[in-house]
């Protein structure tokens, strides 16, 4: 996919710690059992946002 519930929620970029994987995958795992058609629309709604955001504040990849 484009985005994730990960990246939504801070958890991108450059892994610099055990605890940056274990948030991503902690994230990746909760997505995968809430997994719906409306998640993935909300996702889906909140990418151009935050794409937005993080072009404005300079934290883009």
């Amino acid at each position: 996919g484009i985005i994730g519930l990960a990246q939504l929620n801070g958890a991108r970029g450059e892994i610099r710690s055990r605890r940056d994987i274990v948030r991503r995958t902690k994230l990746d795992l909760l997505y995968q059992r809430k997994w719906a058609f409306l998640l993935d629309l909300r996702l889906l709604c909140a990418t151009p946002l935050q794409l937005a955001k993080d072009l404005f504040s300079g934290r883009s990849y």
